[in-house]
Parts: structure tokens; sequence; C-alpha cells
């Protein structure tokens, strides 16, 4: 049986709500975004393969939607991360990494930087990738610097541009280096 979530490539606008954010998750039943679709098949949703994918992504886009007056800094940001990583054809990782930055907003709204952003690290990447990442060769040089401060500015994570740049170099690179742009490698997706 196969599933109905799937993620919008770069920027997603819903049909239904006009919401638009970068890999905006979507459902294929209703071509809406998940929070639409979950609305309007109510109990249908029960029986989907992806329910429980879904039931988490529901949550992590309640939560963007509360963002909404401040979310052109997330919509600019993710373009640009977008146009930079089309060349190498990893367009997923940098948007599983968008999504995963958003969980770091979440999560300074109740940690002081410093301990939430090893925390954060520890959480989206699969547990082995962390050490992988320590010692790989950047063999790229995305530079999100710029939209990364104007975002850190809007959500208080200023600071945390430089490493947050260097975390998508590394992990761009190390996807690059093992041959695969399957995000599900690196980072705990829908876990």
């Amino acid at each position: 049986m196969v599933g109905n979530l799937y993620t919008a490539r770069g920027v997603g606008m819903c049909r239904n709500c006009g919401f638009t954010a970068p890999a905006l998750d979507m459902c294929r039943l209703t071509e809406t975004c998940v929070v639409c679709a979950r609305e309007a098949l109510g109990g249908k949703c029960a029986s989907c393969p992806d329910r429980r994918q879904c039931d988490v992504a529901v949550e992590g886009l309640k939560f963007l939607k509360t963002l909404e007056p401040k979310l052109d800094m997330y919509i600019d940001l993710g373009k640009h991360v977008t146009r930079l990583l089309e060349p190498y054809d990893r367009v997923e990782i940098g948007v599983a990494f968008l999504k995963n930055l958003m969980g770091l907003v979440k999560l300074l709204q109740r940690e002081r930087k410093e301990r939430a952003f090893p925390l954060w690290v520890a959480s989206i990447f699969r547990g082995e990738v962390v050490s992988r990442l320590v010692k790989v060769p950047y063999i790229v040089k995305i530079d999100i610097y710029r939209p990364l401060k104007d975002f850190c500015a809007v959500f208080n994570c200023s600071g945390l541009e430089v490493p947050l740049n260097n975390l998508l170099n590394a992990v761009v690179s190390l996807s690059l280096i093992e041959k695969t742009g399957d995000p599900s490698r690196y980072f705990r997706l829908g876990a």
C-alpha cells in the first residue's frame, strides 16, 4: 500500500489555505497541506500507512503556521538553499535540513542556545552520522550565512549562523562523498 504523505520539492503552496513554505508536507489524496487534508478527510486518515509520520507532520505544520507572520525569512532561506543545492542534486538534503531547523527554533523557546544546539544536532541525525560529519572534508561551499543571519535575527537563534552553515556544508559534502542524496540516510525523518 502506497502512502499519501509527501514533501513538496522546494517551496510548496497549499491550494486550499494558501499557506506557503519550503518543504511543505502535503497529502496526495487532497493535494493540500497535511493540516487541510486532515480536516477534509477526517476519519479516512486512520487507515493511511503514513498515519504516524503524518501525525508528526501535522504537529510541525501547526507550529509553523503559528509563526506565519515571520515566515518570509524561512521561505527566503528555503529558496536560497534550494537554488544552491540544485546543481549538486541535493535539494532533498536541504529540505530535510530546513524542516529540522524549525525544530531548533521550537527548542530555543525553552532552552539556551548553548544547550539547544547540541541537543538538536543529536536528535536530528541518525546515530553514526554525527561522528562521520565531524571528520568529513568539505567538498562543497554552500554559503547561506547571510540568509541564515536574517533568519536567526527573526527566530532568536543569532550566533548559530556559522555552525548551521557549516553543518549544511558537512552533510551535503558527506552525501556527495557517499554518492547518495537520500536524506533518510542522514536524518531521522518523521521519527
